[in-house]
C-alpha cells in the first residue's frame, strides 16, 4: 500500500469523529485543560495513600494553597491468599484497594462528585519448608508486595482522574 493511500485511509478512518463531537480531554478550551492547578489534593494516610496522592498531582498539577476544588480520597487496602500450597503456605496473594472520593468546591461543603473504586493486584509469595531451600528470598517477597502496593495505588488514582476530568464538564468553578 503506497503512502499516499495509506494517508488517505487515516484521514477517512479519523472522519467519523469530527461528527460525533469528539473533543480531546486536554484540548484547549476541554474540561481537562481547565482543570489543571486547580484541584488540590488532600493528604492521604499511609504508602499506598502517597503513591496514590502523588499519581493524582501528575494528572493535576500542582495547585495553589486556595485552589478552587478539593479533592478527598479515603484509600483502604486488605489481601487475601489465592493460592495455597497442601502444606497450607500461601504463595500468591491478592492486593485489593479501594479508593472513595468526593471533590468539593473549596469552602462550601455541598460535594460536586463522589465515587468508589477498587482495584486488583497479584503478588508473588514464595513458600519454604523447614527441610527445604527458600525458593526465594524475604526481601524479593516484600519487594514484590510493595510493587503491587503501588500498582494498585496508581491505578485507583488515575480512575479518579480519569472519572473527575470526565464530569468536569457537569459542575462549574
Amino acid at each position: 500500500m503506497s503512502p499516499d493511500r495509506r494517508h488517505i485511509l487515516a484521514l477517512l478512518a479519523l472522519a467519523p469523529l469530527a461528527g460525533c463531537g469528539f473533543e480531546p480531554l486536554y484540548g484547549s478550551a476541554a474540561a481537562g485543560s481547565e482543570l489543571r492547578n486547580r484541584i488540590r489534593v488532600t493528604n492521604i494516610e499511609g504508602r499506598e495513600g502517597f503513591f496514590l496522592r502523588e499519581r493524582l498531582l501528575r494528572r493535576f498539577g500542582t495547585p495553589a494553597e486556595d485552589a478552587p476544588l478539593i479533592l478527598d480520597v479515603e484509600l483502604t487496602t486488605s489481601t487475601q491468599g489465592l493460592a495455597i500450597t497442601q502444606d497450607a503456605d500461601i504463595t500468591r496473594i491478592n492486593l485489593r484497594g479501594e479508593a472513595v472520593y468526593s471533590l468539593r468546591a473549596s469552602g462550601n461543603p455541598e460535594v460536586l462528585l463522589t465515587d468508589r473504586l477498587i482495584g486488583n493486584a497479584g503478588y508473588s509469595a514464595p513458600a519454604s519448608t523447614e527441610d527445604q531451600e527458600p525458593i526465594a528470598s524475604p526481601l524479593a517477597a516484600r519487594v514484590a508486595e510493595e510493587d503491587a502496593r503501588q500498582r494498585v495505588a496508581e491505578y485507583l488514582a488515575e480512575q479518579i482522574a480519569d472519572r473527575v476530568l470526565i464530569a468536569a464538564e457537569q459542575f462549574e468553578i
